[in-house]
């Protein structure tokens, strides 16, 4: 059976078919009917009032019924998107790889122009509607979960390159400390560095501060003689003003690591009590007061996403982290159980390649980065926690795969049984999973 010819036409019944082209200052628009004839073009200015005169041209070019109207755009969100929703246009996006290889059927010798990508836009997605991907408007407490992962991401590359440039500076001033914390990362070891940033000062201190420092922070993996033999280490040979230097550079650095450590934090655990607001692992005070303010059974789509929340949750390898990245990245992906969509935005399905007498599978790079980081962390806690995934992995890795391709193949087999568990509404269960498992040659 053709799929073209059993999956339904997205844009069934649409008579304007719009693309937007979308910039930082301006925004290129062009309307044509479905018969390919140009009705409206226009350029409106990224502004409140250039948006809202967007939406108002669209529908005086369909004689005001919005819902007979498909709007493409690259982007699947931001202001363009949110100013055209509460209308009730069908909307639509594209890779911008994808529009490229469209833009060919205008123009062989490659020209580009703003005007020329609406015009792109619209007329593909009155011929090739099935190659768009319809936007729809996720739950607020998706949307704010997918923005605190982002800054969450952010967050730690600062925090990461922060701890890195401390580190520099003590492999250069001050070695002995960190073979307390290698990673200058903990704020311990900052306490003791803002008491005595330099090997002269740090050997003056007495084993009561240092004791005070271990005790505040809870570190038992150190003894207080093992804090006063690194701050009693001989110091490196180096000359009054590098010691200056480096005595300036960790002054520096201690306030932004802590600042970035504290927000780093408060942000990791916003993103866990919202993932908990969606699981329903709450305190029940928050739940009674939540369920006055908005019952949980008048949002029937914040009850599925709570049902499949809590199947995931019981994969071993999914913490609140994963969880919440998964939740904000694919959930319509997870309530729509399309495996193979899945497997794509996470880059786990292999591109192939035939061509003459050619044939080559390569790593697939086009995906979803966050979802690929979060699927990766999966893989590799499965591989130590559950023996069934862990066998697999040695399978794997008998036939001849490296480390990276087998975690690879963890993934997707991962993926595979959730959407299996997510189809059946089955918590996860080892022993039963093991019987599916491909015996070892």
């Amino acid at each position: 059976m053709n799929t073209s010819d059993s999956t339904p036409d997205p844009v069934a019944g649409c008579t304007l078919f719009v693309g937007i082209d979308w910039a930082e200052d301006k925004h290129d628009f062009c309307a044509i009917s479905s018969q390919g004839r140009t009705v409206k073009r226009g350029t409106v200015t990224h502004s409140a009032e250039g948006l809202a005169k967007l939406a108002t041209s669209i529908l005086d070019a369909n004689n005001g019924d919005p819902t007979t109207v498909a709007i493409a755009i690259e982007t699947p969100r931001g202001p363009v998107v949110d100013g055209c929703q509460p209308y009730g246009f069908r909307l639509f996006s594209i890779n911008p790889k994808q529009l490229d290889r469209f833009r060919d059927r205008f123009s062989l010798a490659g020209s580009k122009n703003d005007q020329l990508d609406a015009l792109v836009l619209a007329d593909s997605l009155r011929t090739d509607a099935h190659l768009f991907t319809p936007i729809v408007q996720n739950h607020p407490t998706l949307v704010r979960l997918q923005g605190l992962n982002r800054i969450r991401q952010r967050l730690s590359g600062q925090f990461r390159q922060l701890a890195n440039q401390l580190r520099d500076v003590l492999v250069h001033s001050f070695p002995a400390l960190l073979k307390l914390c290698n990673a200058a990362d903990e704020p311990f070891l900052w306490d003791l560095l803002e008491r005595a940033p330099a090997p002269d000062q740090a050997a003056r201190l007495r084993h009561s501060t240092l004791g005070s420092i271990l005790q505040n922070h809870r570190i038992r993996r150190h003894t207080v003689d093992q804090l006063a033999d690194a701050c009693k280490a001989p110091a490196l040979p180096i000359t009054d003003a590098a010691r200056g230097v480096a005595i300036e550079q960790i002054s520096y650095l201690l306030p932004q690591l802590r600042l970035v450590h504290n927000q780093l934090r408060h942000c990791e655990n916003q993103i866990e009590a919202a993932t908990n607001a969606i699981t329903g692992d709450r305190p029940q005070q928050d739940q009674t007061r939540d369920s006055q303010a908005s019952p949980d059974h008048s949002d029937d789509q914040l009850l599925a996403l709570r049902r499949d929340a809590r199947i995931i949750r019981s994969c071993v390898g999914i913490g609140p982290t994963i969880l919440s990245v998964l939740l904000a990245e694919v959930a319509p992906l997870i309530q729509a159980r399309d495996l193979r969509a899945l497997r794509a935005r996470a880059g786990v399905a292999p591109v192939t390649r035939k061509s003459g007498r050619y044939r080559g599978v390569r790593m697939r790079y086009a995906c979803n980065q966050h979802v690929r980081h979060a699927l990766h962390a999966w893989a590799r806690v499965a591989i130590r926690c559950d023996p069934p995934t862990r066998e697999h992995y040695a399978n794997l890795k008998a036939r001849g795969h490296n480390h990276n391709r087998a975690v690879r193949g963890i993934m997707d087999r991962l993926l595979s049984v959730l959407v299996a568990m997510l189809k059946s509404q089955t918590t996860y269960e080892p022993t039963r999973r093991h019987a599916y498992l491909p015996q070892s040659p």
